[in-house]
């Protein structure tokens, strides 16, 4: 078997501090089934294949995302700096400083590690420096910010200081128009995702999704391409033609190390792992059944949709929810981060009894560790070695962004 690729931190480290623990934890008298491997690995004409069948972490190595928040940006009245509204994205550097990008104002706006406001970006317009649709922020090594503007096809390269870097537009990519970056990889390379109808609305209209690769704005390579989403196009009344999600319809999840890409679609729980010279080098799966659809789920769902407009277009949006496709299973995941260990953390679709989101995680060679329990309502924009930074909303609507603590209690590296 070829040795596998190195994504971040060894393989090995993490299989040297799971035998320390099983030994520690059977000495004082823990169960675990010796001869049950928690994973196998075989290799398919040069591409490896990891199933997982059980957690690596034993019952007494546990991380835990705290629900209480160390940090919280955001309010309602009184300081318009501190006012969201429609956030795009957040990141966290490592002097503390927290960057987020506002889908109103079109501002980037920094905050020092206890959450003071310090300096602003950006601004609605067409003018130099200035977004009609800021859509997209990242984070990059050296702590640079990259910022994209939807409309306009440009990004904008800042300091971690704010200062003003450079920009450059995306170029259309042959017959797949100019997305904008969702990571950039070890070699240089920015990553990004297309999605092309494959189908002219109305009714079902699936999309056929490409994972590119470019240089300042130039297509270098398609990595993969795959049928990654789908809506449904219907009458919502009022002579209006709206876009459904498919309900519990294929959503495209992405992430890159530095040195790979991971890419799924959630009909499946299978991962598959590009190199940075876009081949397929993995294939991550988990042995866990998928869950199946019932009947009323799908009823509550809809009912849900249609309660969230007006009573005059509720029949109408009943109407078209009825007719649309509904797969057997929900899916396996809908979104994937890669932490500061090198990581992939894969969000279940499903959440616990206590309204929290699983967030499973796979070491970089794609053994599956374990699960964390995301706090009620997070929405992860950036998992950090020992924090989780995220989104929420409250019961009025205030949009916060919150640094909560990640512990890990038994981890032997800390």
């Amino acid at each position: 078997m070829p040795p596998r690729p190195m994504m971040a931190a060894p393989s090995h480290l993490w299989r040297a501090i799971g035998r320390v623990i099983i030994g520690s934890c059977l000495a004082a008298g823990c169960q675990f089934q010796r001869d049950a491997p928690a994973s196998t690995s075989r290799d398919s004409v040069g591409i490896v294949i990891v199933e997982s069948h059980r957690p690596v972490w034993p019952p007494t190595f546990r991380w835990v995302v705290e629900p209480t928040p160390s940090v919280v940006i955001g309010r309602r009245g009184g300081d318009p700096q501190q006012e969201f509204f429609r956030i795009r994205g957040a990141v966290r550097l490592r002097s503390g400083d927290v960057i987020v990008a506002d889908g109103l104002s079109r501002e980037l706006r920094w905050f020092d590690a206890d959450g003071q406001f310090i300096l602003r970006r950006g601004g609605e317009g067409s003018g130099p420096g200035e977004y009609e649709a800021l859509s997209t922020l990242l984070l990059l090594p050296g702590d640079s910010i990259a910022a994209g503007d939807g409309l306009r096809r440009t990004v904008r390269l800042y300091t971690a200081t704010g200062e003003f870097v450079r920009s450059w537009q995306v170029s259309p990519m042959g017959a797949i128009p100019g997305f904008l970056p969702v990571a950039r990889l070890e070699n240089g390379l920015f990553v990004t995702v297309a999605q092309t109808w494959l189908s002219q609305p109305p009714g079902h209209v699936p999309y056929q999704t490409s994972i590119l690769r470019y240089r300042d704005g130039v297509l270098v390579d398609t990595v993969t391409q795959f049928l990654g989403g789908e809506e449904y196009y219907a009458s919502c009344g009022l002579n209006r033609i709206c876009a459904f999600p498919v309900p519990f319809g294929r959503k495209t999840s992405v992430a890159t190390s530095r040195n790979a890409i991971m890419v799924g679609d959630g009909q499946r729980y299978e991962i598959r792992v590009f190199d940075p010279t876009a081949s397929l080098t993995q294939v991550w799966r988990r042995t866990l059944a998928p869950a199946a659809l019932s009947s009323a789920r799908v009823v509550a769902h809809r009912e849900s949709t249609v309660a969230a407009y007006p009573a005059a277009r509720q029949p109408a949006v009943r109407r078209a929810l009825e007719a649309a496709p509904v797969p057997d299973a929900v899916p396996a995941f809908v979104q994937f981060e890669v932490d500061a260990l090198g990581n992939l953390w894969v969000a279940r679709f499903d959440l616990d009894e206590a309204g929290r989101r699983p967030w499973d995680v796979f070491g970089p060679d794609g053994d599956f560790l374990g699960t964390v329990a995301m706090p009620r309502g997070v929405d992860v924009q950036q998992v950090g070695g020992d924090f989780v930074l995220g989104t929420l909303q409250d019961a009025d609507d205030v949009e916060y962004v919150v640094v909560l603590q990640l512990s890990k209690p038994s981890d032997p590296i800390r």
